[in-house]
């Protein structure tokens, strides 16, 4: 299902800046809603860079050390901010990119919609989800298979986490562009009907984005 984002509000005589993407692919969600692998399928079917928040994280474990949760929320915290760091520089190199985490719309959609927009980059937003105790199931499972990073102590968040998605907190973010909604509950049967999908939004975008300025 495709469903509009907020229009995207081109700066007076395209004052934007040179080399800008004129889009990238964000891929959000709850936790286990299978964006990680969305987004590492499109990666690599498009040929694009990947930033991902638990490839950062996980570096902080092992460069830090890791403990038990609350040193895992307290990496989380910087892991955000670092994501998007590395998105406002990747952004400025012109290339557009895959970034992929579970977002909050309100923690992160006023940071990411002015980077956006700074930019004149419109995003092509895919937001996976399934229904909550079908997520809570897979996260539990994940951490019983040892599927994660010990550091992301998933055994003692796995209650808190559980809330989070039960109360429906990971929705997707209010950003220029468009909004693609993906139910993950049965996989992802319709990989190649979305990857066809994306590259008509990346086609239309690239019709009408405007001309940049010449220096």
């Amino acid at each position: 299902m495709i469903i509009p984002c907020a229009s995207l509000h081109w700066k007076a005589n395209y004052n934007v800046p040179r080399h800008s993407p004129k889009w990238i692919i964000i891929v959000t969600g709850p936790p286990c809603s299978g964006k990680s692998w969305l987004a590492s399928a499109l990666a690599e079917r498009l040929d694009l860079p990947l930033l991902t928040k638990d490839a950062i994280k996980e570096r902080l474990f092992e460069t830090l050390g890791w403990g038990g949760a609350e040193r895992s929320a307290a990496y989380n915290r910087a892991s955000v901010a670092l994501l998007l760091d590395s998105a406002r520089l990747l952004i400025a190199t012109g290339r557009p990119f895959i970034l992929e985490s579970n977002l909050r719309p309100d923690r992160d959609s006023a940071a990411y919609a002015a980077l956006l927009c700074e930019h004149g980059t419109q995003a092509i937003q895919i937001h996976c989800s399934a229904p909550p105790e079908v997520l809570i199931e897979r996260f539990q499972r994940r951490w019983e298979a040892g599927q994660r990073h010990p550091g992301h102590a998933d055994d003692s968040a796995g209650a808190s986490i559980a809330d989070k998605i039960r109360a429906g907190i990971y929705g997707p973010l209010d950003l220029p562009g468009v909004l693609l909604s993906v139910d993950t509950a049965a996989g992802f049967a319709e990989q190649d009907t979305l990857l066809a999908e994306v590259q008509r939004h990346i086609e239309a975008i690239e019709r009408a984005a405007p001309q940049r300025r010449s220096e």
